[in-house]
């Protein structure tokens, strides 16, 4: 299921729950690896927010990578919220699933399960620069989106409220 993985979700499960589940762990730059046999995976890398020991993203990368195709029906993808250029690598952004996928050429060669409030900071940047070019439309249909995924962030209400008063909508704000 996309969202969490081998019964850990990011936003809810502590690294106390990795380490139950995937075994010991060596740190990697700001993240757990962990050892992917098991999984039929290269490695996982978890990371955690060191602040309340939750983690944030769980990343697999698949021995052998399947096809953009194969992911897509598995999880039931539509098109991705999201799509941005690393290189030679594009990462597609899907977030009612809250899964992010690493894609070269038609192979997928990362899938990273991330709790809500990464989806909704990453996503910011992009409703704010929607916001910086007058496109308000645009950025409330986004705010909104984002708002389905993460209904808890205040912040969150309190900016699509705001641009909605700021539209005279003010139904579609309270």
């Amino acid at each position: 299921m996309a969202g969490e993985f081998a019964g850990l979700t990011p936003g809810q499960s502590t690294l106390g729950d990795a380490k139950k589940t995937l075994g010991a762990a060596t740190i990697r730059g700001n993240a757990m690896l962990f050892d992917g046999d098991r999984f039929d995976a290269s490695e996982i890398l978890v990371e955690v927010d060191d602040t309340v020991g939750i983690i944030r993203s769980i990343t697999v990368v698949p021995r052998e990578s399947p096809t953009l195709e194969q992911v897509t029906e598995w999880f039931q993808l539509k098109e991705p919220d999201t799509r941005e250029k690393a290189g030679e690598e594009e990462v597609l952004t899907y977030h009612p699933q809250l899964l992010r996928l690493t894609v070269r050429g038609a192979s997928v060669v990362r899938f990273t399960h991330v709790a809500p409030g990464m989806i909704t900071a990453d996503s910011r940047k992009a409703v704010d620069a929607l916001l910086a070019k007058g496109d308000r439309a645009a950025a409330i249909a986004g705010l909104i989106k984002l708002r389905n995924v993460n209904p808890g962030d205040p912040d969150l209400a309190f900016t699509l409220a705001e641009t909605l008063l700021e539209t005279d909508e003010i139904e579609g704000a309270l």
